[in-house]
């Protein structure tokens, strides 16, 4: 039998965030306003009713139910994985050298910046909710956004700009050989074999 969602819970005692994913879940309204603020920029003042719909009622609804669809399905029916050190490198350093492509290639480049901190918030959040990333904590998230921000900002002068990205990608190949593997915890559904 299907159980589906309920608003509010799984049951009485049951929630559907529990513990830290709370504040995962408020981490993902920054993803959010990120995405709703490019698309306010990228429509400017002139648009359509349908896109004014759109923008105002349809993206929150739809980030609603991504999170919470995640969030449900997800809790308990797949156990935490790590990510590795290879892919939390890549994570770090593809933004970073997206971040100082867009300060040099564009002249306004506010939209992407938005566009490009939305979606990384938004990897590192559904990692986490996909049980996929359980090596990435806050200090993972907080540190990579600001050195992308950081390379983004300074990338205006070219001796700068490669300073502060040669500056972040050697923290970022440094956390990557100082990588240590944090102790998974059990999953509640894994049944021990008799011995």
């Amino acid at each position: 039998m299907t159980r589906f969602p309920l608003p509010f819970g799984l049951g009485p005692d049951q929630h559907v965030i529990e513990g830290i994913d709370y504040w995962w879940t408020g981490f993902s309204f920054f993803a959010l306003i990120c995405i709703y603020v490019w698309l306010l920029l990228l429509s400017g003042i002139q648009y359509s009713f349908a896109l004014f719909v759109f923008i105002y009622n349809g993206i929150p609804l739809l980030h609603g139910i991504a999170v919470y669809t995640v969030c449900y399905w997800r809790r308990a029916s797949y156990p935490y994985r790590l990510i590795g050190a290879k892919a939390k490198l890549m994570i770090e350093v593809i933004p970073m050298i997206v971040a100082a492509a867009i300060r040099v290639f564009t002249d306004d480049d506010r939209y992407l910046v938005l566009l490009l901190l939305g979606c990384t918030s938004y990897f590192y959040t559904f990692a986490h909710f996909l049980h996929v990333a359980y090596d990435i904590g806050a200090k993972d998230v907080f540190l990579g956004l600001s050195m992308l921000l950081l390379v983004h900002r300074l990338s205006e002068e070219l001796l700068v700009g490669a300073s502060a990205l040669s500056f972040c990608l050697c923290l970022s190949f440094y956390r990557y050989i100082t990588y240590c593997a944090p102790q998974l915890p059990i999953h509640p559904t894994k049944k021990e074999l008799p011995v």
